[in-house]
Order: structure tokens, then sequence, then C-alpha cells
């Protein structure tokens, strides 16, 4: 119920005081604030994440003070992985509890190139609070080589860094791409030779052109010589006649 004002009396004086009085039911979310903050988060999450049939969403978390420290490749074992929508163990093949427990099961599953490139990337992104955004190679079996992209916003929640994220699984559209560049890759030496064999006939045509410009020219100028020389001739006989 709002109620504009209360008249408050005390010993002195008569005042008004206007304030709002909190419905009972808000009230007792206020007490439960930060619980039911939190609930209404992940659901919100796990909503989201059935909109991603290949990938999940996921929260990871980690202490701001470990970010300031000078050894940034070492702040991989300090991320803890707080949420995972429903998808998680499809997506990762690692349970939950157990990445929960020890989120360093996942990243030792990542390429170790992929890693080290990643790691000033991210680095970057939680010290700033950056989108991070990244493809790479996960191990998901010991013969079962995926990309994955990870997409994720780190926010600052008190002490710690709370980082909100998707990782997709890409590997369809990875391999497409690979086998589209492999074969442009193989059409590149063919398509070189065939421009080159155009090069050359083309080279050979304006040579064989000009010749027949040349000739031509020649052909013509011969006809006007022996035209000229033909009237001479002409102008002798009329010239003989008449005499």
């Amino acid at each position: 119920m709002n109620i504009d004002s209360q008249e408050c009396i005390n010993e002195k004086r008569r005042t008004r005081m206007p304030f709002n009085v909190p419905p009972k039911e808000s009230r007792r979310k206020q007490l439960l604030s930060g619980n039911l903050k939190r609930l209404t988060e992940l659901e919100h999450l796990e909503v989201l994440g059935k909109t991603f049939p290949n990938g999940c969403l996921f929260r990871f978390q980690i202490m701001a003070d470990i970010l300031d420290m000078d050894e940034a490749p070492n702040f991989w074992e300090h991320l803890h992985l707080s949420y995972a929508s429903y998808s998680w163990e499809r997506i990762s093949n690692i349970p939950l509890a157990d990445a929960m427990r020890n989120s360093m099961l996942l990243f030792d599953k990542i390429h170790h190139d992929d890693l080290t490139e990643m790691s000033p990337l991210l680095h970057h992104s939680l010290i700033y609070g950056a989108v991070f955004n990244a493809e790479f190679r996960y191990r998901y079996t010991n013969t079962d080589i995926r990309w994955y992209q990870i997409t994720m916003q780190p926010r600052r929640d008190g002490h710690w860094m709370v980082c909100d994220g998707l990782l997709h699984d890409i590997t369809t559209r990875k391999k497409n791409e690979i086998e589209l560049s492999l074969y442009r890759r193989a059409l590149e030496p063919l398509i070189k030779e065939h421009v080159d064999e155009l090069k050359a006939a083309k080279e050979e045509l304006t040579t064989i052109k000009k010749e027949l410009e040349r000739k031509n020219f020649q052909l013509h100028n011969e006809i006007l010589t022996h035209m000229k020389v033909a009237q001479q001739l002409e102008n002798c006989k009329k010239s003989e006649n008449f005499n």
C-alpha cells in the first residue's frame, strides 16, 4: 500500500513527513534481494541458453586482485565456472560438477597454440571490461578435434570480475571454410597457369596485329607507287601521241 504522507507528532511540533511504505511482498524481496537477483539472472540465462542449440551460456568468475598480477598467463587457473546452461555437458564433454570444481578441465582441452594466443587478449578484456571474442580448436575426445567460438562480456561485481558469455560449436562452419581455402589453394596454380597462357596468347596476337599493320602499310605504299608509275606511263604515251 502506498502512502503519500503520514502525520508524525513529537513533543515540540507537528510535522508532515512524505514517504513510501513498500508493500509486504516488496519488503520480503528486499530481505532476499541478493539471492533473488542471482536466481533471476540465472533463470534468464537458462531461457537464453535454450535458444542456442549448438552452444551454451556460462558464467566465469575471477578475483579482481589476481588480474593486477604481472603473470598474465597464469590467470586461467583462477577462473571459476559458477554457472552453465543445460547444454554444457553436450558441448564441452565435461560433467558440469567437475568443471565447477576445476575449470582447468576445460582450458586444458584447448589447443596450446590457441590458448597461448588468447591469453593476453583475455587478460586485457578482463582488466578493461572489453568484449572478448575468439575462435579456438578444442579436443572434444582424443580423436575428435572441434572448433569453438567464445564470446563474453566481463563486468566488475565488488571484488569479482564476472564474465557472462556464450560458447558456440562452429566446427561445421570452420570445416567448410578450411575446405574452401584448400580448394582455392589448389585452384590458384591452375588459374595462374591459364592466366599466363592468356597473357602469352594476348602478346602473340598483339605481335601478329602489328605485323599485319606493317604489311598493310607496306602494301598500301606499293599500290600507290604502282599507281603513280602507271599514271606517269599514261602521261608519256599521251605526250608521244600528241607529238
